[in-house]
């Protein structure tokens, strides 16, 4: 339950990341630019865990975002940040399934239009928008404030962003039980552990890769 405690240090509704969310908002990219961003996601988590390449790429369909982004799916650092936090779980074999931080963070955000954040859950919102954005968010006035929150409400913050996590779960966001892959990506011969042998089927004309499952 979100927290408004008597004594809590208000969130003011004009903080709500206008340069960062509102703004982006107004650009109204389709769907092939946040294909395009995901994929640019997965090649960059790719070239920094080489041997998590092909897990990487047959993830695509997971890091779909959900109904939780379905009003921000045109801004490209939300779909960069979502992408990249599932990569990052991927790459440790981590739980894909809880909400990841930009998920929480526009829910709160959503939020603080309606009602005033106060305690807990205003410091999980500077928390959320800190970790989802931060080379866009960090600046000194924020982590100043961010870290009062942090001094006030630690323990609290961190059990409200658990149950929030827990309770935006995605039970089907997770790798498909079976993958099947003919050692070729995007049309290139790859070593990938979903290929049906190690010897890859032959190339077939195509004009597009294969899609990622």
């Amino acid at each position: 339950m979100i927290d408004s405690a008597p004594g809590g240090v208000l969130v003011d509704p004009p903080i709500t990341l206008t340069t960062i969310l509102d703004e982006t908002l107004a650009d109204q990219a389709g769907p092939m630019n946040a294909m395009a961003w995901t994929d640019a996601e997965i090649d960059t988590a790719a070239a920094a865990a080489p041997s998590h390449a092909d897990i990487f790429f047959h993830s695509f369909g997971l890091l779909r975002p959900g109904p939780q982004l379905a009003a921000v799916m045109t801004s490209e650092l939300v779909i960069r940040s979502h992408a990249r936090e599932l990569l990052a779980r991927l790459s440790t074999g981590a739980d894909t399934r809880p909400a990841t931080a930009v998920e929480l963070f526009v829910a709160l955000h959503h939020t603080g239009r309606r009602v005033p954040l106060h305690g807990a859950a205003a410091g999980l919102y500077f928390r959320l928008l800190l970790s989802a954005f931060p080379g866009q968010s960090a600046t000194a006035g924020l982590a100043d404030r961010q870290g009062h929150y942090e001094s006030l409400y630690r323990d609290r913050i961190d059990d409200l962003e658990e149950d929030l996590r827990r309770r935006f779960t995605d039970a089907h966001r997770t790798l498909a039980a079976t993958i099947t892959c003919t050692g070729r990506h995007h049309g290139d011969l790859v070593a990938c552990r979903y290929a049906a042998s190690t010897r890859p089927l032959p190339e077939r004309p195509q004009t597009a890769g294969p899609p990622r499952m």
